[in-house]
């Protein structure tokens, strides 16, 4: 449940990693009822674990943004693909 909302809550904010002061008024907002969890997750952003996090999120995104051109040329290419026999039917009469 934790990781879940923690989860929510980067989703729903991408920059606040960027200032610890903002960080750690998001936790407790999303953590009211859980003070220990906002006070680990503020040592952990003060030993500089947001840095990896901030990493991986980019990582992710080009990864995401890759796979994307790769999907988007191959659905051209089957376009494409697809055209071309109908296009020769269409010219030959069928």
């Amino acid at each position: 449940m934790i990781q879940q909302r923690f989860l929510e809550m980067l989703q729903s904010r991408p920059g606040i990693l960027g200032s610890k002061q903002r960080f750690s008024g998001m936790l407790k907002d999303y953590f009211p009822q859980t003070p220990i969890v906002v006070r680990l997750m503020i040592s952990l952003y003060e030993m500089g674990v947001h840095s990896e996090i901030e990493i991986e999120a980019e990582n992710n995104i080009r990864q995401c943004a890759a796979w994307k051109s790769e999907q988007e040329t191959r659905l051209r290419e089957l376009e494409s693909s697809l055209r071309i026999p109908y296009t020769e039917r269409l010219e030959h009469g069928q």
